[in-house]
C-alpha cells in the first residue's frame, strides 16, 4: 500500500516526539514501517541500544532483588524481560522469591495530589517515573480526586463515518484515516458496517 509522503513525514515527526512504538500504535501501523521510512527521510536519530557492563548489570539486579519489576524498569530504563535474562546468567537473586521487597508504600492524600498535579503538568508517564508509582495507580487516584481532566473519547456522527468509509473505498483505508484524523481500525470497522 502506498502512503502519501506528507503522511509518512507526519508519522515520523510523531515518532520523533513520542517514540516509534507509540507512533505505530497511534497510527495503526507497524513499527517496522516507521523505521523503514525513517531510513529514507532521516527525521529522527536512531538510538543505539546501550550495552551494560557486568558491574552495571549486577547493580541493576541487586536493586531488582529488593524492588518490583516496574520500580526497576522505571529507575534504570531496562525492560523486566532483559534484566530477568541477565539474572538467569548471573544468578544474583532467586526468581519469584523476593528476598527483601518492601511492602507497598502508602501515600497520603497530599502526596497523591502532588503526584496528580505533576501528572497534570508533565504527563502520567513522567509522574510515574518521577515518583516510582504505577501509571494505573495515578489514573485510579485521579478518578477519586479529579485533579486533571481525562480527554473524552471522540464520538462520530453516522454521516461522518459514512463519508470516511466512502473515501476509504475510493482511495485507501490509511489515506482515509489520515484525512479524517482517525485510526485505520475505526475506518475498517465503519467499512464493515456499510457493506
Amino acid at each position: 500500500m502506498a502512503y502519501p509522503e506528507q503522511y509518512k513525514l507526519e508519522i515520523l515527526k510523531y515518532a520523533k516526539k513520542y517514540g516509534v512504538i507509540k507512533a505505530a500504535e497511534h497510527h495503526s501501523i507497524t513499527p517496522q514501517i516507521i523505521i523503514l521510512w525513517n531510513k529514507q527521510y532521516k527525521v529522527y536519530d536512531i538510538q543505539k541500544r546501550k550495552l551494560y557492563t557486568t558491574e552495571e548489570k549486577i547493580e541493576i539486579l541487586e536493586y531488582a532483588k529488593c524492588h518490583t519489576n516496574q520500580e526497576t524498569e522505571l529507575k534504570f530504563g531496562v525492560a523486566a524481560n532483559v534484566f530477568r535474562k541477565w539474572n538467569e546468567e548471573l544468578k544474583v537473586y532467586e526468581p519469584k522469591k523476593p528476598s527483601c521487597r518492601p511492602k507497598r508504600r502508602k501515600f497520603s492524600i497530599q502526596e497523591k495530589r502532588k503526584i496528580l498535579e505533576h501528572a497534570k503538568e508533565h504527563g502520567i508517564s513522567k509522574a510515574a517515573k518521577e515518583y516510582g508509582v504505577a501509571t494505573k495507580m495515578i489514573m485510579a487516584w485521579n478518578t477519586v480526586y479529579q485533579v486533571y481532566t481525562v480527554r473524552p473519547m471522540r464520538t462520530f456522527t453516522d454521516e461522518f463515518k459514512q463519508q470516511a468509509a466512502t473515501y476509504a473505498k475510493e482511495h485507501s483505508v490509511s489515506t482515509a484515516a489520515y484525512k479524517f484524523g482517525v485510526t485505520t481500525t475505526s475506518i475498517r470497522d465503519w467499512l464493515s458496517k456499510t457493506r
